[in-house]
């Protein structure tokens, strides 16, 4: 499927890829795409076309879910409101298949198929796992809406990017330091130590990017975690769940 860029880079880091030049509306710019998919199946274009007059009818609450503290009440209760019952029963049921099941069930070519796939491989779900219909229908809507923000220049002046504006708020990269240990005084992390020995005292919080069973295992002493508390520890035969 053809994407087209707009011109000028927009604060020299990005452009915006769409799936067809024109307006910018969701319908307006759901016609190349439906055209494209209709190659693969004579009837693959109007179903485009259908979940994209949903996207019109709902995004507001679905977006609204998004950025409210579970559970988003509110926005549900408009889901309801414009989807009526029957048919928020059926938005539940996509939302908590796979991918692959919602593309067959939508689809009957490849190209619509692959298109939801795709972008629910963004979320790092695979296309067979319960949950992932959602996230493909979900960012290709938002892919047809907003289009594809891409950084000029490769993925790698998205980093150059962020270290920028770290740096300008005052703040410091480091590399090849590799963390040790987090410190915990009285249960607050404090800081941590790195291999070298160096420790570094943190003003507010730790913001650790690791999985789970390291963070609560190889990086912080076993007496942190809680009595009571539904925690991952590591252990020499592997990870427990208590």
């Amino acid at each position: 499927m053809a994407m087209a860029c707009d011109g000028p880079m927009r604060q020299q880091y990005w452009r915006t890829c769409f799936l067809t030049t024109g307006a910018r509306s969701s319908i307006g710019t759901a016609i190349a795409p439906a055209d494209s998919l209709s190659a693969f199946a004579p009837n693959d274009g109007a179903a485009w076309l259908r979940l994209v007059t949903q996207w019109e009818q709902i995004s507001g609450p679905v977006l609204d879910a998004l950025f409210r503290p579970f559970p988003p009440l509110r926005p549900m209760q408009q889901l309801i409101r414009r989807l009526g019952v029957a048919d928020s029963l059926r938005f539940a049921r996509m939302a908590v298949q796979s991918v692959r099941r919602f593309g067959e069930e939508t689809f009957r070519g490849e190209g619509g198929r692959m298109l939801l796939a795709g972008n629910a491989m963004h979320a790092d779900v695979p296309p067979d796992g319960a949950g992932s219909a959602i996230y493909g229908w979900l960012l290709s809507m938002l892919a047809q809406t907003h289009g594809f923000p891409v950084p000029v220049g490769g993925a790698g002046h998205l980093t150059d990017a962020l270290v920028n504006r770290l740096r300008a708020a005052g703040g410091t990269v480091r590399t090849d330091a590799q963390v040790d240990r987090v410190r915990v005084v009285d249960g607050r992390a404090t800081g941590v130590r790195l291999r070298s020995g160096e420790t570094l005292s943190a003003a507010r919080a730790v913001l650790a990017d690791i999985s789970a069973p390291a963070l609560y295992g190889d990086w912080s002493a076993r007496s942190t975690c809680r009595r009571g508390w539904s925690r991952i520890c590591a252990s020499s035969s592997g990870i427990i769940q208590r």
